[in-house]
């Protein structure tokens, strides 16, 4: 197994990680700030006590104003507390991510690469919405970093809109109203707009121990940044 120094390699799974995971993990994490959306609030509160793992499928479409291009995601993930993480992505390209909560390990199997990098220094990045906070249990604290908006809601859907206090890009997350189970997100920042659609959607489903577990194939390239 050949380890090397960084070099060109195709990042789609730690875009998906700071888009997918964090809006469609939400009924774990986050909470509406202002006084309308305090219902909304409560309810997620007691959706995170409840919740250890989670599973769903997503279709992510990508799109870059600047160049005109349109790239579509489809995958699936799974979640287990404190912070293991499985991202399997089918297309365009074959990748998987995982996450131990120590090291992320990123293989894309067209290339027969592997990247490993540090979890804590790629939370501290910012790379990952609203996580650091929320990984850590501290719900509150997410009010002094985002701005919470109840946009919409209804006896099917509840709209919530994050707005980033610093950088000012905002994220619009569409739940299903009865169960707070997510349908939908939407992250505009820097000229690309990525929309998730997030399908079966399960909660505290039953994982396997080896499912945050891989080893890539014999001849991978390992790459530490």
């Amino acid at each position: 197994m050949k380890i090397r120094r960084p070099r060109r390699n195709d990042n789609t799974g730690l875009r998906i990680i700071k888009s997918v995971l964090p809006s469609a993990l939400a009924v774990l994490f986050l909470c509406a700030a202002s006084a309308m959306a305090e219902d909304v609030f409560e309810r997620l509160e007691a959706k995170e006590k409840e919740t250890s793992a989670v599973s769903f499928d997503f279709t992510q479409t990508v799109k870059f104003d600047i160049q005109d291009y349109t790239q579509v995601n489809i995958g699936a993930v799974l979640f287990q507390r404190p912070e293991n993480l499985r991202i399997e992505l089918k297309r365009p390209v074959r990748q998987i991510t995982i996450s131990d909560g120590k090291k992320l390990r990123n293989y894309n199997a067209d290339t027969n690469q592997m990247i490993i990098s540090d979890w804590k220094k790629i939370k501290e990045t910012g790379m990952l919405f609203g996580w650091p906070d929320s990984f850590a249990g501290n719900i509150s604290s997410l009010k002094s970093k985002y701005s919470f908006m109840l946009v919409e809601s209804s006896t099917d859907t509840t709209r919530l809109v994050l707005e980033d206090k610093k950088s000012g890009f905002s994220m619009t997350m569409e739940f299903d109203a009865a169960t707070l189970c997510p349908l939908s997100t939407e992250l505009a920042s820097k000229g690309v707009k990525i929309t998730t659609a997030i399908n079966n959607f399960k909660r505290n489903p039953v994982l396997s121990k080896d499912a945050f577990k891989f080893t890539p194939p014999k001849g991978a390239e390992i790459i530490r940044p």
